[in-house]
């Protein structure tokens, strides 16, 4: 990261700390620690099915996750948008590419440290009294590749069209939860699915059944990273000549 990019990074970090959606973000990284505690207090069975199919797949990867990016996205590179600053760093001497890669970093900063929090301390609350470390690894690992990859996705949602907030909602509960969840050809088109298949096999317990294609599941999460940084900066193309004609 070079003198410019750097300067701009720390911007992005700066304002979305000063986003009040963040508190939303911190809320959401404590939920499955509260969980795992009400679960370590009264529960205790079978706590490495529990820990991967109701703790992991259930709340961190299929919602906190998400959700978390959605926040952090918006807030970045949509405020950016909403508030008009982005035309600011457009006339810049700075390749779109770039602001992208800054927003984006930003925004991942925040995200993916959020989810690996969450995942990693409610994952140990889950299994002090028993159950595989192994597993809460695997599936931390799985949690923060999702985070990255809807990151990159949302943040091009933001600067595609102002109403990416409900568009992701929309994605996220209607896509991810419903849509992969009921049809099985839709686990080739989703994030979620592609963060379980890594994290099942890394896991190095009994299969959970997530029936992931894992062979190409780090492939499929690489593209679609790559595929919302490109769609991000085919946007911010645009919005320069929309903004110059």
């Amino acid at each position: 990261m070079n003198g410019a990019s750097g300067a701009l990074w720390t911007l992005a970090v700066a304002q979305l700390a000063g986003r009040r959606r963040l508190w939303l973000v911190g809320l959401l990284s404590l939920l499955p620690a509260a969980v795992a505690s009400v679960y370590l207090a009264v529960g205790r069975a079978e706590p490495e099915r529990w820990t991967a199919n109701v703790l992991m797949n259930g709340i961190v990867i299929s919602a906190v996750a998400p959700l978390v990016a959605l926040l952090a996205a918006t807030a970045a590179m949509g405020s950016e948008i909403e508030e008009g600053t982005i035309v600011f760093l457009l006339t810049k001497p700075v390749a779109r590419w770039r602001i992208v890669a800054t927003e984006l970093l930003a925004a991942g900063t925040v995200a993916v440290g959020a989810v690996a929090v969450a995942a990693a301390a409610s994952g140990i609350i889950a299994t002090w009294e028993g159950g595989s470390r192994q597993a809460v690894a695997a599936f931390l690992v799985g949690a923060v590749a999702a985070s990255a990859t809807y990151t990159a996705v949302f943040t091009a949602l933001a600067a595609l069209t102002s109403r990416a907030l409900v568009v992701g909602l929309a994605y996220t509960f209607i896509w991810e939860w419903v849509v992969s969840s009921l049809f099985e050809g839709a686990r080739w088109f989703s994030i979620r699915r592609y963060a379980l298949g890594i994290a099942d096999a890394l896991a190095g317990l009994p299969p959970f059944r997530f029936d992931e294609p894992l062979p190409w599941a780090p492939a499929l999460l690489a593209a679609a990273l790559a595929g919302g940084f490109a769609a991000a900066v085919w946007a911010l193309e645009r919005y320069q000549l929309r903004g110059t004609q």
